[in-house]
């Protein structure tokens, strides 16, 4: 009877052959890591975008999330933050394990809307532009985990390692030269999400 009940609940959550639409929002934290990011920490932000899956088995589905988030880091002990927010589309193949429950692997282009660091000098915030010291095209590998319920309702968290490095030139801040690491991206969205059958 037990394995009767989670069929049923497979088949009414992953209708084979056809699509699905899924809004979500999220808590992203992200970091850098590699050549010259010693000292970095995470950044708190949101994420939001929605997941078009297309299931192409009972166990097997892949899917597409165009996405926004709030990336970069915390430096220096938190006086200076380097926003480095994004639009991400982890593109993902997936597997269902259990009823409901699905990992995912995939690729992660990515496109950099807004580069900058922001500090508070003697009382005053200051946001500096770094977009011309950044790659505008981003390259990561996501990572997925999630739990859909059987009204819809899911929570998962999809986790990227950055494959390209968030420097393209050296960055100048006035008259100093910073000069050009070789750090990337990594971080995670911890999701909450709602999944209706198109």
């Amino acid at each position: 009877m037990l394995v009767m009940a989670a069929s049923m609940g497979m088949s009414a959550q992953n209708e084979v052959k056809h699509f699905s639409l899924k809004p979500i929002v999220g808590l992203a934290a992200t970091t850098f890591y590699g050549d010259g990011a010693q000292g970095s920490k995470l950044r708190w932000g949101v994420a939001g975008g929605v997941e078009v899956e297309y299931q192409a088995t009972q166990k097997f589905s892949v899917s597409a999330i165009p996405m926004y988030g709030m990336g970069g880091a915390m430096l220096e002990d938190g006086d200076l933050v380097w926003k480095n927010d994004k639009i991400m589309i982890p593109v993902l193949a997936n597997y269902y394990v259990a009823p409901g429950f699905k990992l995912s692997l995939g690729l992660q282009p990515g496109f950099v809307v807004k580069s900058s660091l922001y500090a508070k000098i003697n009382g005053n915030s200051v946001d500096f532009d770094a977009s011309k010291s950044t790659r505008t095209f981003d390259f990561a590998i996501p990572l997925g985990i999630c739990y859909e319920f059987t009204n819809g309702l899911s929570v998962g968290i999809l986790w990227h390692m950055g494959v390209t490095k968030v420097m393209d030139n050296e960055m100048i801040i006035g008259d100093v030269n910073v000069g050009k690491d070789d750090f990337m991206n990594t971080g995670g969205v911890l999701t909450l999400g709602y999944k209706f059958k198109l």
